[in-house]
Order: structure tokens, then sequence, then C-alpha cells
């Protein structure tokens, strides 16, 4: 991710969303995004969730659920879009983008005696989805229809949650393949300062399995999305 022509899509313990520009920094930037410089010539443009592996962990060991990545795979993909009735602000560790409230804490709202620990888990992940489409949606005046690329191992451990994210964005979702990807960038920006190599343009990397967005999903995502959305307005005006 080089250029405004793909997204980096991080999701570890935390998560990014973020694409490199070599055109000046913008003059305005929306309240959701960050920008910040790379080198002398590049800008880097996105935003951040607080909150991503790290909460689905919390999540396994607090509600006692397995720590199988496969198993749990395939237990939520047997559980439908926003079926569970719940609404869930995903912020154990505090809010960055796009609010950036130091004071925002976690919510899960809609629990009865009928919901279930995976019925949790699912929405959590679906919660942590929505948060990345309100930095995708004013990304996208930077870097337009780019596809977004994966790095980190989360959703190498779980593609149902690439998958999920796909059908939120409703664009496709590739997986990188590569370890360390983090550390990899910044050697690989060292070398070009130094002309061991040209330019980063030049570094290719194989593309890994990539998720088409279910239109239908999506739209199921849409107005939960909103109504996520409202429950945050009411808790944070």
């Amino acid at each position: 991710c080089v250029s405004r022509e793909r997204v980096a899509l991080t999701v570890g313990t935390s998560g990014a969303m973020r694409m490199l520009s070599s055109r000046a920094a913008p003059t305005t930037l929306p309240s959701e995004l960050f920008c910040y410089r790379a080198d002398r010539e590049r800008v880097v443009i996105g935003g951040a969730v607080s909150d991503g592996g790290g909460l689905l962990r919390w999540f396994q060991e607090s509600l006692k659920l397995t720590d199988d990545a496969t198993e749990l795979n395939r237990l939520l993909q047997e559980c439908e879009p926003d079926s569970h009735g719940l609404t869930l602000l995903p912020f154990w560790s505090g809010e960055r983008a796009p609010g950036w409230s130091n004071s925002a804490t976690g919510t899960i709202h809609g629990l009865t005696a009928a919901t279930k620990p995976l019925d949790i888990a699912r929405a959590t992940l679906e919660s942590i989805c929505y948060r990345f489409a309100f930095i995708a949606d004013p990304l996208q005046s930077f870097a337009r229809a780019a596809p977004m690329v994966n790095a980190g191992k989360v959703f190498l451990l779980y593609p149902f949650w690439a998958q999920m994210m796909a059908d939120v964005l409703g664009q496709s979702v590739e997986l990188s393949a590569l370890p360390e990807t983090t550390i990899r960038g910044a050697a690989l920006l060292a070398l070009e300062t130094i002309g061991t190599i040209d330019t980063l343009e030049t570094i290719k990397s194989e593309p890994g399995r990539t998720f088409q967005p279910d239109m239908q999903r999506h739209e199921v995502y849409r107005p939960a999305i909103g109504r996520q959305q409202e429950l945050y307005r009411r808790l944070t005006t």
C-alpha cells in the first residue's frame, strides 16, 4: 500500500485504516481522520480504533468462549448478520477515530435472558467493523474505490471476520500473507532513504486471499451501523 490505489487495513490488538500519498498534505481534513508525515515526500492519512483483536480476546476469556480459532470461525458463521438484537460500542480501551473521545467506555445494549455468549462475540466483531466504516467513508475522498489490503495475523486466524469486514464496507478485502508488515514497511522506507532500493513502488508482494462483499449482507448491516451511531450520539451528547 504505497499509493492512493490501495488502503492498508490493519487489525491486531487495536486497528487502523491508512493510505500513503505522495501528494501534498491536505489543507483541510475530515474530523474522523488523522494525517502525519511518513517521510519528506509522503503523508499518511487515515484513522484508528483502540479495540480490535484484543477485545475479541477479552470476550473469549471473560465469556469462556473456545480458544480454537477454527471452531470459533465455524460457530460464528452459523449466526445470521445482526440477528442478536444487540448494539455494542467497542470502546473497552477508549475511542480513537472517529470521535477521539478520551472518556469513551464500552457499552452493550439490548441484553436479554435469551442472549448467549456467542451473540455477544458476533456483535463485538460487527461493532468493530462498523467503526471502520466510519473511517472508510471520509477516507474515500482521498482514495476513491481503493481496495483494502489487510495486514496482521487476526484475519488470518479468523477469515470469517475478514469476510464480515468486506460485507460491512461493501468492498473487497485482500489478506496479506507477509509477516510483521509494519516493521517491513519501516525497513523499506529506510532502504529507500539510503538508496538501497529506488522507490517503494518497485517492491511487489504476492497477492493473498481476497474476500468479495456480499451486498445482501451489506444492506443488512447498513441500518445496524445507523443504530450504533444513534446509541453513540445519545451517550456522548
